[in-house]
């Protein structure tokens, strides 16, 4: 994967313009293009390649995992958002059955991080599992999605506010919908973070973090759990027959376990020396509830869009001779990743 903001060269070499090659590709939110022009595929020419466009080819490749019969493909910034804007909507139903929930000591201690409990924002709340959790810690809780849909699902609380935003939010949006400067003494962001446009999100939690005190925190899992030696097997060769659906963001940052590794989170540390402790999310499910978790994943659901069906029933039938009797119920284990940070 390249980091942000290296943009190789192909050659240094001009070449007359009777030949283009060109592909276009998303890096941290930026659309590049790539063009070599050449007279002709000679020998020179190829040795060339060859020797300086190592970075190209990669590129080249990962243009086509993120490229491939449409998926994730949009040049616009704005309508890569709302392609994932839409998978969300479509899958809210999936995810209220079949998500993890986030570990009740996990919300318990970003609770301990902060000496005031008067109002926390849980930004991507989904269908408000996390909003409920930390609304025991709290006396007012914001909680905000894009998917309006998946706002329908939400766990209702009589200390908690429900608003569906925009994608983002200007400073006036921010006072309306969340609160005042130096207000928020907690932003809550579960398996999200990722997803936003980051600088502007930063912004927004510079403004309303109460200062001092105040703290952002974010957790994140990987998509495929830890089940079983078979289970995994079979697991992992499910995953690279769609890997090219998922999203770059999700290569990017949520893959590379541990997680948000390389997400940018600049954030002074509220945690000294050993740093937060470590979580993991377990469920405990039979055969059906594990594939009701696959379905709600985003690259799933954006194969469906594109015609195929992943969980067929040769793939479900693979799963279930990995599985044993569908009623044996496993325990699947996820990783959990926490970042905390304060201003």
């Amino acid at each position: 994967m390249l980091k942000s903001g290296i943009l190789p060269v192909a050659c240094a070499h001009a070449f007359p313009a009777n030949c283009f090659i060109c592909c276009s590709h998303w890096i941290d939110g930026r659309a590049f293009r790539i063009a070599l022009y050449c007279s002709s595929f000679t020998t020179w020419l190829l040795t060339s390649l060859f020797e300086a466009s190592l970075q190209l080819l990669e590129v080249v490749a990962s243009c086509m995992r993120y490229s491939q019969d449409g998926a994730f493909c949009s040049s616009n910034p704005d309508e890569m958002g709302k392609e994932t804007d839409e998978l969300f909507v479509k899958q809210a139903e999936v995810y209220r059955r079949a998500r993890p929930r986030c570990p009740v000591e996990v919300i318990s201690y970003f609770a301990s991080l902060t000496p005031s409990h008067e109002l926390a924002w849980d930004v991507g709340t989904g269908n408000g599992q996390a909003a409920a959790m930390i609304s025991k810690h709290f006396k007012k809780v914001v909680a905000t999605d894009v998917a309006e849909e998946q706002l329908r699902y939400a766990e209702q609380r009589p200390n908690i506010t429900y608003s569906a935003t925009p994608r983002t939010l200007s400073k006036d949006d921010l006072t309306h919908i969340v609160g005042p400067e130096g207000s928020v003494d907690l932003v809550l962001v579960v398996e999200a973070l990722h997803w936003f446009d980051l600088e502007n999100f930063y912004s927004n939690v510079r403004h309303v973090l109460r200062k001092p005190g105040g703290v952002i925190a974010a957790t994140v899992y990987p998509a495929r759990p830890k089940v079983a030696t078979s289970v995994d097997k079979v697991l992992d060769e499910f995953y690279t027959t769609i890997e090219h659906y998922w999203a770059p963001q999700v290569f990017q940052y949520v893959e590379p376990v541990p997680g948000y590794q390389d997400l940018p989170f600049p954030f002074a540390p509220v945690v000294q020396n050993k740093g937060a402790p470590k979580f993991e999310v377990t469920v405990d499910a039979n055969l059906e509830e594990f594939l009701e978790y696959l379905r709600s994943w985003s690259a799933v659901q954006t194969a469906v869009d594109h015609g195929e069906d992943p969980l067929n029933e040769r793939q479900k039938k693979l799963f279930a001779d990995a599985w044993g009797a569908p009623e044996t119920v496993r325990c699947l284990k996820w990783p959990l990743t926490v970042l905390v940070g304060t201003v």
